[in-house]
C-alpha cells in the first residue's frame, strides 16, 4: 500500500495483514463484528488518543502511534485481570497522509495485537482537516476469578504496585513503548484473590484517590517504599504525578502480599507502596514527618 490514502486498498490491506480474533465467528468486512460471548461476560474498553496531546506524530516513528494505542488499551484489560481478545480501530486521518504513514500506524498495532493474541476485527476511517486522532476498543475475557475491580480494597491490605520505577515515561520515551503488564496481572490473578486493582495511567496522585473513593476506604502511602533508593523530593513527585506509567496498582491481604514479592517471576518487579485503613481520602508517610499527611500533589492531566 502506498501513495495517497485509498480506503478500499486500506482495507484489503486490513485483511490481509490484521491478525484474526479466535472469538471472531466470521471473517472482517461486515457491516459488524460476531464475537463468542463469555458465559462470565465481556470486558470492554475504549481510549481515543490525540495528535498533541497523547503523542506528536512529526516526532516520532508512525508505528508507535499505533503501538500506544493498542497497549493503553490492553493496559486497561489486564487491570480488571482479563485477556483481551479482540480490537476495533478507527482513525481519523488528516487529509493528505500518505498511505505509507498510516500503514506503519497500523503495522504498530497489529504487530503488538499479534504479541498478545488479540484480534482486530473492525474499525473505521475517515478524513478530515483536522489532526491525526485513534480511537481504540478492546473486549476481553475476564479470569476465572472474575474480574477485579477498584471498589475492593480492604482494611488492612497492603497496596502494591509493579514496576520498579515510576514517573518520567513521558520525558524517557517510555509512554510509546510500555509493555502492558497482561501477563503479568494474569499471573497474580492465578495464584492470589486480589481485592482491587487498576492501571496507572494518570499518575499514583491522580489513580490512588480514585481507588480509595471507589472503594470507600482510606489508602496511606509511604513516600520511602514509592522512591527506595535515593529518595529526593524531586524524584518523588515525578513519581506521583508525571503520569502516563501503565503499570499495576492492586491491593491484597498482608500474607498474599509477602508471597508476591517473593515469588513475583515477572522482570518488571513488584514492590509494597503503602497500606488500606478504615477512613476515607489518600495521606503520605514522608520520611522526614513524623504523622501521615494528606497527599496535596496531583497526577497528570491530558491538556
Amino acid at each position: 500500500m502506498s501513495g495517497n490514502f485509498r480506503e478500499n486498498n486500506f482495507i484489503h490491506w486490513i485483511h490481509e495483514h490484521a491478525p484474526k480474533s479466535s472469538t471472531a465467528l466470521v471473517p472482517n468486512g461486515d457491516d459488524a463484528a460476531l464475537l463468542a460471548a463469555h458465559h462470565r461476560g465481556t470486558l470492554v474498553a475504549t481510549d481515543m488518543l490525540l495528535d498533541g496531546t497523547h503523542f506528536i506524530s512529526s516526532e516520532i516513528d508512525p508505528g508507535l502511534i499505533g503501538r500506544k494505542a493498542v497497549a493503553v488499551n490492553l493496559s486497561d484489560i489486564a487491570a480488571m485481570g482479563g485477556v483481551p481478545e479482540s480490537l476495533f480501530i478507527s482513525l481519523a486521518l488528516p487529509r493528505g497522509m500518505s498511505s505509507d504513514v498510516i500503514q506503519k500506524i497500523m503495522t504498530g498495532a497489529a504487530d503488538l495485537a499479534k504479541e498478545f493474541n488479540c484480534g482486530i476485527d473492525g474499525g473505521d476511517t475517515n478524513t478530515w482537516s483536522g489532526r491525526l486522532a485513534i480511537n481504540v476498543c478492546v473486549t476481553g475475557r475476564p479470569h476465572w476469578r472474575g474480574a477485579v475491580t477498584r471498589t475492593g480494597a480492604q482494611a488492612g491490605d497492603v497496596v502494591m504496585v509493579s514496576g520498579l520505577k515510576l514517573g518520567g515515561s513521558l520525558a524517557s520515551g517510555r509512554h510509546l513503548t510500555f509493555t502492558p503488564r497482561v501477563r503479568e496481572a494474569a499471573w497474580l490473578m492465578d495464584h492470589f484473590n486480589l481485592h482491587s486493582m487498576m492501571d496507572l495511567s494518570d499518575g499514583l496522585a491522580a489513580d490512588v484517590p480514585r481507588l480509595a473513593t471507589a472503594s470507600n476506604k482510606q489508602i496511606i502511602l509511604d513516600a520511602a517504599k514509592i522512591i527506595p533508593a535515593s529518595f529526593s523530593e524531586d524524584c518523588l513527585t515525578s513519581a506521583l504525578c508525571d503520569g502516563e506509567d501503565f503499570e499495576l496498582l492492586f491491593t491484597c491481604d498482608e500474607s498474599s502480599a509477602t508471597r508476591i514479592e517473593r515469588e513475583f517471576p515477572w522482570p518488571c518487579g513488584v514492590r509494597r507502596i503503602g497500606t488500606v485503613t478504615q477512613g476515607t481520602g489518600v495521606l503520605l508517610r514522608h520520611p522526614d514527618r513524623s504523622t501521615p499527611e494528606p497527599l496535596r500533589v496531583h497526577g497528570y492531566e491530558h491538556k
